[in-house]
């Protein structure tokens, strides 16, 4: 049971990119959920959810926050034209946490959800990761755009990269590989289960 918390913990705190051993403040001055850090300085609100298409990912994923490795979770991700929704389960098949977004309310379930960062910081790396630029964009705060160049996007405020995102590209997806989150210093590897 111990190892299912730590396991539970570790992968919560790698998705939100903290540490055990040391704080990184995602709050912002809002008491709104909704509302995530993107620097310790700005904070978003998160986008309404705009897809043109329902799609469901398996994902194996591995985090590192400074030099701290977790251990790999599964991830199942759901995005539907107005929702998504994120599933993570340890190695051993036991549910972590749930989180669903409709751009109204993020509901999550999380045994742990008031010892660890908002599971909104993982909902706003993934519509970063999968959602249209300019989606993003429209709720960015002055100074700061996402821009794709077709192999990777990058959240940049001014000319500093905030987010960098690298993708593998086929002719039916575009499937984030890899999400670097510079400026609170964690990375985050995907692999894909299936298509």
């Amino acid at each position: 049971m111990k190892r299912i918390w730590v396991l539970m913990l570790a992968g919560a705190l790698a998705l939100s990119g903290c540490s055990l051993d040391e704080e990184v403040s995602y709050s912002s001055a809002s008491s709104d959920p909704l509302v995530v850090a993107i620097t310790p300085e700005h904070q978003v609100r998160l986008p309404v959810p705009k897809l043109g298409f329902t799609r469901t990912v398996k994902q194996l994923l591995n985090a590192q926050y400074q030099e701290h490795k977790l251990d790999p979770l599964l991830v199942v991700l759901e995005l539907k034209p107005d929702s998504l929704s994120l599933v993570g389960f340890s190695p051993l098949g036991v549910k972590l946490f749930s989180c669903r977004y409709d751009g109204r309310a993020l509901d999550v379930y999380s045994p742990f959800k008031d010892k660890v960062p908002p599971l909104s910081q993982i909902v706003f790396d993934i519509m970063l990761a999968f959602y249209p630029v300019e989606t993003v964009n429209e709720v960015l705060p002055d100074g700061f755009c996402l821009v794709d160049d077709g192999h990777q996007r990058l959240l940049k405020h001014g000319q500093e990269t905030v987010t960098e995102i690298s993708y593998a590209r086929s002719d039916t997806a575009q499937d984030p590989l890899k999400i670097v989150q510079k400026v609170f210093n964690y990375q985050i590897k995907l692999a894909y289960l299936d298509n």
